[in-house]
């Protein structure tokens, strides 16, 4: 329980990092996606147990960039959709929006199936205030991945954005981190 809250406070600590939070919909507007989220069957996470990986998106967790950039250095030359998704939340973190995008999009190129995708673009736009954005990943996510954690915790972050929706956005990322 103890790891899960500081898991969530590390997720909180990434928002305030990247940007405030935008004023868009309501948590009341914003629920037609976690119903379907709640429905549908689990999928394994895919992100890396290399302990690299770990500490890199722990650091990004935090909104500690200068570490976040020092690790993703020592992972200079690895490729693939998770080097992609973490080189994207750098840029974001960096306020580097343009190729925050350009990463994602790479990464959606190389693996269209992929739910971390969605969830990391969903995420990026939650955190920069661009709401309808962030609901249009996530229902791209379900269509293309199914109800998953990584679309849970992006459902959660974005309910934390919205006026009113901070309550169910928390629910969300602790069923996400039981996952």
């Amino acid at each position: 329980m103890h790891t899960r809250r500081a898991r969530a406070g590390g997720i909180l600590n990434f928002l305030v990092g990247i940007s405030a939070c935008g004023e868009t919909p309501t948590a009341g507007q914003a629920g037609g996606a976690v119903e379907k989220l709640a429905e549908a069957p689990r999928t394994a996470s895919r992100w890396s147990e290399d302990p690299r990986h770990v500490e890199l998106r722990r650091a990004l967790g935090t909104g500690r960039l200068d570490q976040a950039r020092a690790l993703q250095a020592q992972l200079a030359g690895e490729s693939g959709v998770e080097a992609s998704l973490l080189a994207a939340r750098i840029a974001a973190l960096g306020g580097e929006e343009v190729e925050a995008a350009r990463r994602i999009e790479a990464a959606r190129r190389a693996a269209p199936a992929d739910a971390r995708v969605y969830a990391s673009a969903s995420e990026i736009h939650s955190a920069g205030g661009r709401m309808d954005s962030a609901d249009e990943e996530i229902q791209r996510g379900l269509a293309a991945a199914g109800a998953c954690a990584e679309l849970e915790r992006a459902r959660g972050i974005y309910l934390i954005c919205v006026p009113g929706g901070a309550r169910a956005g928390l629910a969300l990322l602790e069923t996400a981190l039981e996952h």
